[in-house]
């Protein structure tokens, strides 16, 4: 039983709460529904399907067929472990992206408390977060992003806070999440040391001790995975200005293409809008510190303004250095994200006025594009695809793939029907040999599909190797396709049904 001094201190602490914090409510509600709306209605595509099929295997060995990946295996052990307590569905493969994106507007917010921003600007910089399609994005895709996100969001509010316990986990955790972290890790150690210069030493053991705990990754798997055979093939992204940029822009927008004209405004405005304050700050330091005999650096905001920026930098200048532009990628750069909304709204704290009318601004662009965006362009409309085109579900139906990244996801939705993969030797960037074999691929040649009725399903990739385009260009020539399957994050689809003539 409750007695009557606990009641009245549990009430009056939900009444100093709501005084304090009502005005979270509105941003946690739209937070919560442009995230859970599309985590069932989106169609599974291949990244996440190959998690799917990941987690179809027993533990261990799932663990040792990531081995021949590029990345950890720590989303797809976390992702094992959900569908072994809930049943094997969209919404519970993309159950610890949601959850990972609420918890990322929760510290967004605490951040925000952190460096005592105006109430008023939390709210706006909050409702951004909310509806920002990016994020969004994130929390209905069964991939590591989010969950990246936050780790890296999390560890910087434990450096500012000194919670050191904490700080080791996160790095730790982040490692083993994704073949980018490692560049938020560098980043989180660089902000310790200059936020905390006194304990420099301690933040030193705990980035080496982490690095001890990775290095049997390092050793057994990343190296020889970026030795250059998994990202080898053809028409490999260039590294240049153009590629960066947008793949900057797609974190302020991704999956515009309904309006082509307005998206790439607002991703132009984003960017340019990020640098203005960038190089305002730069400008406005340096005549600070050439004028003024009593300069004095501010930390908070310079580690912020590294926390936002930094690990975009190494991240670019990585590819550069390696020649590859498949490391710049909007889900490389997923953990500053956030971080750049933040920095906009703390870089433009002071001015009261002007910031409550410019992150209002943004609010209202951000909820109109509601209006045209759908989250379900990330699955490609897959579902709807097969059904309109009436492709059946049974042993009958046989679908011929040029690769496996339409085979999984075809193959989660139509589970009865005979599927084929092109036997072809291409780079393990497009399912590895190890993990065709353990999903029971049947791999044959044009001329070897078993039916003179069948499907086509080409992904015209980019990076496939020319004589795959050649052979494929064989097999539907003289055939218009029947529909197409379009991705903003992935290859075009073309679907086609060929009756051979015997």
């Amino acid at each position: 039983m409750v007695s009557t001094n606990s009641s009245e201190k549990i009430k009056s602490f939900d009444v100093r709460f709501f005084r304090t914090h009502g005005y979270l409510w509105l941003p946690f509600v739209l937070a919560l529904f442009f995230r859970w709306n599309g985590v069932i209605q989106n169609s599974i595509w291949y990244d996440e399907a190959l998690t799917v099929y990941l987690t179809r295997q027993p533990l261990f060995e799932m663990v040792r067929l990531l081995t021949t990946e590029l990345n950890p295996p720590l989303w797809e052990i976390m992702e094992w472990f959900v569908v072994q307590i809930l049943p094997p569905h969209e919404y519970s493969y993309r159950l610890l992206s949601f959850l990972s994106a609420i918890g990322i507007w929760i510290l967004a917010f605490k951040i925000l408390t952190f460096y005592q921003i105006h109430k008023v600007h939390q709210f706006l910089a909050l409702c951004i977060i909310a509806v920002l399609p990016y994020q969004v994005w994130m929390a209905q895709d069964a991939r590591v992003y989010a969950w990246m996100s936050l780790l890296y969001l999390l560890g910087f509010w434990y450096v500012i806070n000194r919670k050191w316990l904490g700080f080791f986990a996160c790095c730790g955790l982040l490692l083993y999440a994704n073949s980018a972290a490692l560049f938020y890790f560098f980043s989180l150690l660089l902000i310790g040391v200059l936020f905390h210069p006194q304990n420099r030493i301690r933040i030193f053991l705990i980035g080496a001790g982490v690095m001890v705990l990775f290095s049997p990754w390092i050793l057994g798997s990343l190296l020889n995975n970026l030795s250059g055979q998994y990202f080898a093939g053809y028409n490999i992204p260039p590294v240049n200005a153009q590629r960066f940029l947008i793949q900057v822009g797609a974190l302020f927008l991704i999956g515009g293409d309904n309006f082509p004209l307005a998206s790439n405004l607002i991703r132009f405005m984003g960017i340019l809008f990020i640098f203005a304050l960038f190089v305002e700050m730069f400008v406005k330091k340096v005549f600070n510190l050439i004028f003024h005999k009593n300069y004095s650096v501010s930390i908070p905001l310079v580690t912020f303004f590294l926390f936002a920026t930094l690990p975009l930098v190494l991240i670019t200048a990585a590819a550069w250095l390696y020649n590859n532009g498949h490391l710049i990628l909007y889900r490389s750069f997923s953990g500053i994200s956030v971080p750049l909304i933040l920095f906009i709204a703390i870089r433009l704290s002071p001015m009261v006025r002007f910031s409550s009318i410019l992150l209002t601004v943004f609010f209202i662009v951000y909820a109109c594009i509601y209006y045209f965006w759908s989250p379900q362009i990330k699955g490609g409309y897959l579902r709807e695809a097969i059904v309109n085109y009436q492709i059946e579900n049974r042993s009958s139906t046989v679908i011929f793939h040029a690769t496996a990244t339409s085979l999984l996801p075809f193959e989660y939705y139509l589970n009865d029907a005979s599927h084929y993969l092109l036997d072809a030797k291409l780079p393990a960037g497009f399912l590895s040999q190890p993990l065709q074999q353990s999903f029971g691929l049947q791999k044959v040649l044009p001329q070897e599909i078993p039916s003179d009725f069948f499907w086509v399903v080409w992904a015209k990739d980019h990076h496939l190797p020319p004589q795959v385009q050649e052979q494929m260009a064989v097999l539907v020539k003289n055939t218009v396709p029947l529909g197409v399957i379009d991705y903003p994050q992935a290859a075009r689809i073309e679907i086609y049904k060929i009756a051979r003539e015997n």
